[in-house]
């Protein structure tokens, strides 16, 4: 099968979740015996050169990266949020130079299938029809307006409150505008195949989780006592900002005064200087980004996910239960995964829940390895990527693409 996948960021380097589960999802494909194209809009916040990209990716993959400014123009935004009906963060992502490249693979190649990675990519199905004959699949990492009616929800300044309602209102009405133009629907979670259900979905849909490949998984050996927590994640995405804000601020000061050996790492690309100031506590290390994810992982033991708003899967939250990582977040951050038990996978609602479970990890050592155990079992058994590719690609073939 020929694929042409279309990604609004660079998938490699994968410096965030979304980029993981696009990349992943291209090696799952290429791996299974597929040819693939990956054509990505290689944004000012995501920038990358294709020269960069390893053998072992470029000879499985071609990746193809058209230059797109999707940076934030004030006067853009202003103009949009008067005269538009239109959410300003998606219709950054319309471009020319994108739209042209991609008129050219279709007008000179043949394609099984074009495979959309997320939402800013729907407003080119018109293109895509006119000068492809087989299938477009939709995979939605999330629902997007699901993210902003949260953070409107949590927002407390009423002028900010008021134009995050406008965005979230519109990023409504831009999700239903796409409902059923694509020909096959690929959710990344079930609670999200159900949402464009609701929605008036009619297509074909299959839920495509994010895979792990093998080589990620860790299994757990002899288990540490835990001393440190740690938190990664995009820091220039207000969720992940204002998650991490709440426990520095809520948290933080509980733990202290009983464990004041404890230390918090917090790596993330592009923070802003003030929350690099905010991290500026005793036992707090801020390490921006960081060369290896994993490694970071490793290095580190009780990982903590505060986050309030969101819709998808928290990619790395299953990648650190791949580590065999104890892992404490909120309801938000566990919606997603599938089948939890409970026993590989802590989850706190208030500030004192969470104080108190972080409490009995740091003092019960039976307790924590069996969570750490618990989470490699899991992830294994529910995103080891080469189950996942097998299903999807048993899903296509029903769907008559291959």
């Amino acid at each position: 099968m020929k694929i042409l996948q279309l990604c609004n960021k660079v998938p490699y380097p994968s410096l965030d979740g979304g980029a993981i589960a696009m990349l992943n999802m291209a090696l799952s494909l290429a791996g299974s015996g597929n040819e693939l194209t990956v054509l990505a809009m290689n944004t000012q916040k995501h920038r990358a050169s294709s020269d960069n990209i390893p053998e072992n990716l470029s000879t499985a993959i071609r990746f193809i990266y058209v230059d797109v400014d999707t940076q934030i123009n004030p006067l853009k935004l202003v103009s949009n949020l008067l005269f538009s009906s239109q959410p300003y963060n998606a219709v950054r992502f319309l471009s020319d130079s994108f739209a042209s490249r991609l008129k050219g693979l279709l007008k000179t190649e043949s394609f099984d299938l074009v495979q959309l990675e997320g939402l800013y990519l729907c407003p080119y199905v018109h293109l895509i029809r006119e000068f492809h004959s087989g299938k477009i699949a939709y995979r939605a990492h999330n629902i997007e307006s699901d993210i902003w009616t949260g953070r409107m929800q949590a927002e407390s300044h009423p002028l900010k409150k008021i134009y995050l309602k406008i965005i979230s209102r519109r990023m409504l009405r831009y999700e239903k505008k796409f409902i059923d133009q694509y020909d096959i629907l690929l959710p990344i979670t079930a609670p999200d195949h159900e949402k464009f259900m609701a929605m008036g979905n009619t297509r074909p849909a299959h839920v495509a989780y994010t895979g792990i490949p093998e080589n990620a998984l860790h299994a757990p050996e002899k288990i540490r006592p835990p001393v440190s927590l740690f938190t990664i994640g995009a820091l220039d995405w207000v969720p992940n900002q204002e998650g991490i804000r709440w426990f520095i601020e809520e948290i933080w000061p509980l733990l202290t005064p009983e464990f004041p050996d404890l230390s918090l790492h917090i790596a993330g690309r592009n923070a802003p200087e003030w929350f690099r100031k905010s991290c500026n506590i005793p036992g707090i290390v801020f390490h921006g980004e960081v060369p290896d994810a994993h490694r970071f992982m490793d290095d580190h033991d009780i990982m903590i996910v505060p986050l309030f708003t969101g819709s998808g899967l928290r990619i790395k939250i299953v990648e650190a239960m791949a580590r065999s990582r104890a892992i404490l977040t909120t309801p938000t951050g566990a919606k997603g995964l599938p089948s939890l038990s409970g026993k590989e996978l802590l989850i706190g609602h208030q500030a004192a829940d969470w104080a108190a479970t972080i409490r009995s990890l740091l003092s019960d050592h039976e307790m924590y390895a069996g969570i750490c155990r618990e989470a490699f079992e899991y992830a294994k058994e529910n995103f080891g990527d080469k189950a996942i590719i097998a299903k999807l690609l048993y899903f296509y073939r029903q769907q008559k693409i291959c």
